[in-house]
């Protein structure tokens, strides 16, 4: 099983970009696609959850540490967090706060015929997951849609994907 870390890097305009590829340590998470990543800049960490690999749906949760390369060799640490732990899914959408150090998740589905529109967020302070009930109505379920983060509102937006009546 092979698993690349590759990151780009963006110098100014006049500059050359160049990628670099480098070796991680620790034991890597299984082979998996449609997952998500968040990158929390203040600890220097990635952090992945879920995806599908081996013909199985994963719900799991892992840290690259310094995936940048910067403060240290990439290590890999899979986490066992707390709490109301969501449906294991793919093909999700993922936003990081990290102000507080939150990573919520949204929709995606368990098995490729039902779809969910549930959020749950991953405290990485208290190592816990929480179910959130909003008010009002979820949007319809849906997966493989796009997520963004509105830090000066605390929103996460999200636009299309496929679901129910035609999301």
């Amino acid at each position: 099983m092979f698993v690349f870390l590759i990151f780009f890097t963006l110098n100014t305009v006049t500059q050359a970009q160049s990628w670099t590829q480098l070796t991680t340590t620790g034991t890597p998470p299984s082979f998996r696609i449609y997952h998500t990543a968040v990158y929390n800049p203040k600890d220097n960490q990635m952090i992945i959850y879920a995806g599908f690999g081996n013909s199985s749906t994963l719900g799991d949760v892992w840290v690259l540490g310094n995936p940048n390369g910067l403060g240290g060799s990439p290590v890999w640490t899979q986490l066992t967090p707390t709490g109301n732990t969501p449906t294991p899914r793919y093909a999700h959408t993922a936003v990081f706060d990290t102000t507080n150090k939150i990573m919520t998740i949204f929709g995606g589905s368990p098995d490729g015929s039902n779809f969910l529109n549930d959020i749950h967020v991953y405290n990485g302070l208290l190592n816990s997951w929480t179910k959130i009930t909003t008010t009002g109505s979820n949007p319809i379920m849906r997966l493989s849609h796009s997520a963004v983060y509105n830090q000066v509102n605390n929103q996460m937006i999200i636009f299309g994907g496929f679901g129910g009546n035609n999301a």
